[in-house]
């Protein structure tokens, strides 16, 4: 059993670094961006949130940054501009954290940002990233982490460890991405390097729910989280880790202690911390696999 879970999280690694070595042309990061834009938050050295919502106009100005409830064009055409705003907050503060900017971007307005990307144009958002940033630039190495795809390994494991045991779906909405970015000084003198260091987290909530006569009851949720560490000035991937969050019960429903603690322990035994490290022993785990599959 033992072995069989080590292989589980190996190959989820695999598929993780896998996807993330794509060009971001092959992946759905332009895409979910504009989606998950309101639910990325960007951390600095001492976890202050430092990409902000409301973004000043060229005249200093702050505009609302919460959606009202319009109907027709006027509300779509708010929502684009939230939706810029917070696109633009995102790119702005990670290119300045990351120490990924050139004469472009560092002169870069909120007016000239909504000049070249269209929300609901994806090509223009990646035209955008690739233009500004290349394929291989920081910013677009951390926005690889941040997108459907990047998931999709953690969740099809967890699927896997809950098969037969519960059903579940995701709780719309969420979704949220944590990314914490710190400097890191090393060397003295002539060999002073400033570096940065990166951590990419994804938290999701589920919900179990049980089916009524005409309507489905929430049972409980619960919370996991998925974390990408980076290498020094996200060079590569350095670990990756998936982990049980927090366990919330329906108020509603009368629930006993040890019912409440039974479902607490199954969740627990079932969805253990694990930390995978890119290191030589991975390494040389895939080459193994990859032979094996190749002489089978």
């Amino acid at each position: 059993m033992g072995n069989q879970h080590g292989n589980a999280q190996q190959e989820m690694a695999e598929a993780v670094r896998n996807i993330w070595l794509k060009d971001i042309s092959e992946l759905p990061v332009s895409k979910d961006l504009p989606r998950l834009a309101k639910k990325i938050k960007i951390h600095d050295s001492v976890n202050d949130v430092i990409n902000y919502i409301d973004q000043p106009t060229d005249e200093g100005e702050l505009k609302p940054s919460t959606p009202t409830e319009i109907d027709g064009t006027v509300g779509e055409q708010h929502r684009d501009e939230v939706l810029n705003r917070c696109m633009y907050s995102i790119v702005m503060s990670m290119s300045q954290e990351l120490r990924d900017f050139n004469q472009n971007m560092s002169g870069m307005t909120l007016q000239m940002f909504e000049r070249e990307i269209n929300v609901t144009d994806h090509k223009s958002i990646q035209n955008f990233l690739t233009r500004n940033f290349g394929n291989n630039g920081r910013v677009v190495k951390v926005l690889k982490a941040c997108n459907q795809s990047i998931i999709a390994p953690p969740v099809t494991q967890l699927k896997k460890l809950l098969l037969d045991k519960i059903d579940y779906k995701d709780v719309k909405g969420e979704w949220t991405i944590n990314i914490h970015i710190s400097p890191v000084t090393t060397g003295h003198g002539e060999d002073r390097r400033e570096d940065v260091s990166v951590i990419v987290a994804h938290r999701k909530k589920e919900q179990v729910l049980v089916k009524r006569k005409i309507t489905y009851e929430l049972v409980y949720q619960f919370e996991w989280e998925f974390t990408i560490r980076f290498t020094r000035n996200v060079e590569d991937i350095e670990s990756i880790s998936l982990r049980l969050g927090d366990i919330l019960f329906n108020g509603e429903r009368d629930f006993k202690d040890e019912e409440k603690q039974d479902i607490k322990n199954m969740l627990k035994d079932i969805i253990v911390d694990q930390t995978v490290t890119y290191d030589e022993q991975f390494f040389k785990k895939s080459l193994k696999a990859a032979k094996n599959k190749k002489n089978t």
